[in-house]
C-alpha cells in the first residue's frame, strides 16, 4: 500500500499515542482477537480501531 506524506506523518503520529500502543499490545498478546475483544479490553474506541485497520496498521485476520 502506498500513503503520501500527510498520510506518512498521520501514521507516524498515531504510533506514538497510547491508544495504538495497547491495541498493538493487546493484538501482539491476543492475535485472534476480534474488534470487539480489542474494544472491551482495551478501551480504546471502534473508530479509532477502525481507522488504525483504514490505515493498514493492522489487518483483519479471516477464520478458518
Amino acid at each position: 500500500m502506498t500513503h503520501d506524506r500527510q498520510t506518512i506523518r498521520q501514521i507516524i503520529e498515531i504510533e506514538k499515542t497510547e491508544e495504538f500502543k495497547k491495541v498493538k499490545k493487546y493484538l501482539q498478546d491476543n492475535p485472534m482477537a476480534s474488534i470487539f475483544d480489542v474494544y472491551s479490553n482495551t478501551g480504546v474506541p471502534l473508530t479509532k480501531i477502525m481507522g488504525y485497520i483504514q490505515l493498514g496498521l493492522f489487518k483483519l485476520k479471516e477464520l478458518p
